[in-house]
């Protein structure tokens, strides 16, 4: 917010927000949030998407989350899920040891209160979890890691009491919520997001002013991602830690893959691999199947590895070139079958992308260029090299350095 509040035309600055979690996050609320950002802050250059998944509680999410988050590059990401704790706390860990973005948490909205009817008793157990989850659990975290958060609850519930509403007023089922419950959404985020008063506190993006010698850039560094802004005169070749990017197994990674036939989460949560891989496309195509579309047999092919393998999808799948690992709990069909009874189309395929993290070689420009990201963090050696007899210039060097290092 510091950030935004300092942009100007002359000097506009890059902030990019992310909105991630499940159905309640992926609701039209956060474009109400969006549109008041670009309003209060004109000059800014905002780059805000909404990667949520409806229907991804803790224990979903935990395997798209690097997929989705990681090549985004956030500043800012606004987050809200449910279900458990411990698998929250590793999301949350996650998010700190691999990204130097901020993070605002969420707490639960109001769905139901005290007074109201419960034939069995289980919503009153919900609020129970949920007061305490909001109130307890979600603050002690917050406060673990260095996190925001937006007390959803409390202002729910204030301006219930005050306006004599009931929760299922600004709802359109028994969680989700109307047009109303959006605006209050929106309402009670907003109002959080406010440059703070006094100073920012110190930048886990450490800004650097090397300088090329005979055509060659050496620096060493903490972190997981380097920028490069100004690069002139020349492109450069990458090596890390001596080896060129491709050679990093870690600087790879597999896409989020095409979604189910019958619901908008991924066919496969994960794509694992035991070998490094190649920047290249891949598909899996069902073979033979069950009458519902469940449980299937299938082949893997990659645009450039070629036939990779048949598998099952109740058996652990790791394909010829072990560039394809897939876990029979990553099929997310059963659950997509049971939205609405629709069995898989016939000819079903799933696709995917195996992508890099890296740029190599890095051609010149005047605007920020991450060079590599996904890195593990800690120590590295970055080498630039121009080709003989050219004379490249830089204007300065970021590297991001996450606050916390995985266990």
């Amino acid at each position: 917010m510091s950030r935004l509040a300092a942009s100007s035309s002359a000097k506009p600055e890059t902030v990019r927000i992310l909105f991630y979690g499940q159905s309640i996050t992926k609701q039209n609320w956060w474009r109400e949030v969006a549109a008041d950002l670009r309003t209060r802050f004109p000059s800014a250059d905002l780059r805000i998407e909404n990667r949520s998944i409806g229907g991804y509680s803790t224990a979903y999410l935990i395997r798209t989350m690097k997929a989705d988050i990681l090549p985004f590059h956030p500043d800012l990401i606004v987050f809200h899920d449910y279900g458990a704790e411990d698998l929250y706390e590793k999301i949350i860990r996650w998010i700190r040891s691999n990204t130097t973005a901020e993070v605002l948490l969420q707490s639960d909205h109001v769905v139901w209160q005290p007074g109201e009817e419960d034939a069995n008793g289980s919503r009153r157990k919900s609020f129970d979890f949920q007061e305490k989850h909001s109130f307890d659990w979600l603050p002690k975290l917050a406060r673990k890691y260095g996190l925001g958060l937006v007390d959803i609850r409390g202002g729910w519930q204030e301006h219930l009491k005050s306006q004599q509403l009931s929760p299922s007023e600004f709802l359109r089922d028994a969680v989700h919520l109307n047009k109303k419950g959006e605006a209050l959404y929106a309402a009670l985020t907003t109002r959080y997001l406010a440059a703070p008063a006094n100073s920012p506190p110190t930048s886990p993006v450490k800004e650097l002013q090397p300088r090329f010698h005979g055509g060659k850039l050496e620096l060493d560094f903490n972190g997981s991602r380097v920028e490069l802004v100004g690069l002139k005169g020349a492109s450069v070749a990458v090596w890390l830690d001596g080896k060129r990017p491709a050679e990093y197994p870690e600087l790879h990674y597999h896409s989020r893959p095409t979604n189910t036939w019958d619901a908008d989460w991924p066919t496969v949560m994960h794509v694992g691999h035991e070998a490094p891989l190649q920047t290249e496309e891949w598909v899996l195509k069902v073979i033979e199947r069950n009458e519902a579309g469940t449980e299937f047999q299938f082949e893997v092919y990659g645009s450039l590895t070629g036939f990779d393998g048949v598998g099952r999808s109740t058996e652990k799948f790791i394909s010829r070139s072990a560039r394809v690992v897939l876990e029979p709990t990553d099929y997310d069909v059963v659950r997509s079958y049971g939205l609405h009874k629709i069995a898989m189309p016939g000819a079903w395929q799933i696709r995917w992308s195996s992508l890099p993290r890296f740029v190599d070689p890095v051609l010149p420009s005047t605007a920020a260029q991450t060079i590599v990201y996904g890195l593990k963090n800690g120590p590295h050696h970055l080498t630039l090299q121009a080709p003989k007899g050219t004379k490249p210039g830089i204007e300065k060097i970021r590297v991001y350095q996450p606050e916390l290092k995985e266990n």
